[in-house]
């Protein structure tokens, strides 16, 4: 019996009795953001941004020619600290803008109505707006 456990069968597996090494931590790649005209971005993506805006920061690289949903999905914390260190808009999409996933200060979206979410300081309002092959989303969230 385990008396000597609290009645607690099960014990903590400790891999270094084990010999298993600790997994190599491996860095990916780094991941190069470029300043690109609004008016060089593709219809479907300008259609989402103010007037206000110039220009928007693209994600760059091999990612863009194959964004799936999963991509979409788990790209928008890195658009959301490239927002949160240049202020303006950030975006990762596909040649011809179809699949996109685009985050902004909620401020200079036209998607979304800002005046129905606040934050708590320190936190900030954005906006996503992104799609695949379902017609666009969009959301407000703070972060």
């Amino acid at each position: 019996m385990a008396n000597s456990r609290g009645q607690v069968f099960s014990q903590p597996l400790r891999f270094d009795q084990l010999g298993v090494k600790k997994a190599e931590v491996s860095v990916s790649p780094k991941l190069e953001f470029v300043d690109v005209n609004k008016i060089d971005l593709p219809k479907n993506i300008q259609k989402h941004l103010s007037d206000k805006l110039s220009r928007v920061r693209s994600l760059q690289g091999p990612m863009r020619l194959h964004i799936f949903v999963g991509t979409i999905d788990e790209i928008r914390p890195l658009l959301t600290l490239e927002v949160a260190k240049t202020g303006l808009p950030a975006v990762l999409y596909n040649e011809d803008g179809q699949k996109f996933s685009l985050v902004m200060p909620a401020s200079v979206s036209l998607t979304v109505d800002a005046e129905k979410r606040k934050c708590t300081s320190p936190q900030r309002l954005y906006a996503a707006t992104w799609s695949i092959t379902d017609g666009t989303k969009n959301l407000l969230f703070c972060n």
